[in-house]
């Protein structure tokens, strides 16, 4: 293996050399004087052109061949157009750099104009926006074809054709946003900046490496551990010179440590929103379409930092940092909770404007504390209240929130709610009236055709109640449970069914709410939190 590094080394260096001025020169002078053999058939060489734009495998190996022997002298601008504005796949670049050199050496046209759209593609800004009016490429293929044109030019590089070695410091500066200064001419400079394209910096590492930085590869670096030797500089074929791959080197391990750095930073983020989102998750039984785009998005962020930095580190011999597990997240799993579980809230620190609570957000608090009054939207004979009793349960309800606020954690009043034992008399722990004269028989809400005005103020309270199943309660009852509780998926929907529901409330309906709230159907852990609500204002 290491006889066939070596002469992989020599076969490159043989390459590089061919494709120098003065062996080049010779082979232009002898395709010149065969030139009256050479195939100059419009159709044919028109068949050449439209080979190379299809961009094939086989499109492109038939083209090398062709080049032999047709005469492309008319048609030159067109291919170097072709190789610059057709996205090709990575995997034919190897392809279009033979091709490269088989026109090189024949025709003295076409490297100039190619090398020169190449640097101004790679270090004008914007130059790949130039052309969005004349073809409909996305912004995420015009950078992959950026990452091409980067190894495109490396490899035209190592086989001589480019030579202009100052070059790849000035495209590292810009990839890495960098400001440069391009001399456009004596009368003055062009600044010329760009923002960091981490994937590009990859690319050039991941193809340079040994070219342009005189680093060794992977395989390199095993057999040398395997065979005890140090084997770098008679496997390493290197084409620039000491000074340009010492810079480009110390370039390279700038972008390292910052890349790093992001990534500490970015595995933070990542954790800190996982863990968000689990909570979240246990709370609402899902995460909205904003909280998924949002984590999905620093999740990326994460991932794209983390394979250029174990890129980089691989080519340049160095560790990535050590990810840790955020130790100062938020939400229920975190700050020890993760070992015991869900904990109940204490109380905690109501002084701040912002406090919410025991909840995650204010959406969340909302979603739990801002309960509809009933009494205030349905009869009070349906319910079996008077008025007096209906405003006894508002001062209470009122009291109760404003004391878990003010004064967290402080025992309640003989006026709160109190969770004694069973054996407790509820008239002492609910200043409301018990169950006997609370809970209306079926035969007392039976709407009949001759109490007119109970009817009349039931179909004003409740428009969503067909006239035509009032007759029906059974009916109704069943719509509601099989069909509109398991439609309950916003606050508004869990207001409207319990406003509905009140409208059918006796003590068998209110036996078929607790079993059908009690059994969630499988698959439907969104419900939750709806159900949750819904027992939180009957509850009310």
């Amino acid at each position: 293996k290491i006889d066939k590094l070596k002469q992989d080394k020599i076969t490159k260096e043989l390459l590089n050399q061919s494709n120098s001025s003065l062996n080049v020169s010779i082979s232009r002078n002898e395709h010149q004087n065969n030139k009256k053999s050479l195939k100059s058939d419009v159709k044919k060489t028109s068949i050449f052109v439209n080979k190379l734009r299809s961009m094939n495998s086989e499109a492109l190996t038939q083209c090398i061949r062709d080049v032999e022997t047709f005469n492309l002298t008319l048609y030159i601008s067109e291919i170097v157009t072709a190789i610059l504005e057709i996205n090709f796949k990575p995997t034919d670049v190897s392809l279009i750099v033979k091709l490269c050199i088989a026109l090189h050496k024949r025709y003295e046209d076409f490297t100039p104009p190619l090398i020169d759209k190449l640097r101004q593609s790679l270090l004008t800004p914007n130059a790949s926006n130039q052309n969005k009016d004349n073809n409909s490429d996305d912004p995420q293929s015009l950078l992959k074809k950026k990452r091409i044109q980067v190894r495109l030019m490396i490899e035209l590089f190592e086989c001589g054709i480019f030579r202009e070695e100052v070059f790849f410091i000035n495209l590292l500066k810009v990839l890495s946003g960098k400001s440069i200064n391009i001399n456009k001419s004596s009368a003055g400079q062009t600044q010329i900046k760009r923002q960091v394209d981490l994937m590009s910096i990859s690319t050039f590492v991941k193809y340079g490496s040994e070219t342009l930085l005189g680093l060794p590869t992977k395989t390199i670096k095993n057999l040398s551990r395997l065979s005890n030797q140090d084997i770098n500089d008679a496997t390493i074929a290197r084409f620039t010179s000491n000074n340009v791959s010492v810079e480009l080197k110390s370039m390279i391990i700038e972008i390292f440590q910052q890349v790093c750095t992001e990534l500490v930073k970015a595995h933070k983020e990542y954790k800190k929103k996982e863990k968000k989102a689990e909570t979240d998750r246990l709370i609402h039984g899902s995460l909205t379409d904003e909280k998924k785009l949002e984590f999905e998005m620093v999740k990326k962020n994460f991932e794209r930092l983390y394979s250029v930095a174990t890129g980089l580190a691989e080519s340049l011999g160095e560790d990535i940092p050590l990810l840790e597990e955020d130790k100062d997240g938020e939400g229920l799993l975190s700050e020890g909770n993760s070992s015991k579980g869900i904990s109940v809230w204490d109380g905690g620190s109501g002084n701040t404007i912002e406090y919410i609570g025991p909840f995650t957000d204010p959406e969340s608090r909302s979603f739990y504390e801002e309960l509809p009054d009933l009494t205030s939207m349905v009869p009070l004979n349906l319910l079996g209240l008077t008025a007096e009793q209906a405003q006894a349960l508002r001062d209470t309800w009122k009291a109760s929130k404003e004391t878990r606020y003010t004064t967290p954690g402080k025992e309640e009043d003989d006026s709160s709610i109190k969770l004694e034992n069973n054996d407790t008399n509820e008239n002492e722990s609910y200043p409301i009236i018990n169950e006997e004269e609370t809970v209306i028989e079926e035969d007392t809400i039976a709407i009949n055709e001759s109490d007119s005005k109970s009817n009349d103020e039931v179909s004003s309270s409740s428009p969503s109640i067909e006239s035509s199943k009032l007759d029906n309660p059974g009916a109704k009852v069943n719509t509601l449970l099989n069909e509109k509780l398991l439609e309950c998926t916003s606050k508004a929907k869990c207001d409207e069914f319990c406003v509905n529901y009140c409208f059918l409330l006796n003590k068998l309906n209110k036996n078929k709410l607790i079993i059908a709230l009690s059994k969630i159907p499988y698959g439907r852990s969104e419900l939750i939190s709806n159900y949750a609500r819904i027992i939180a204002i009957f509850n009310r």
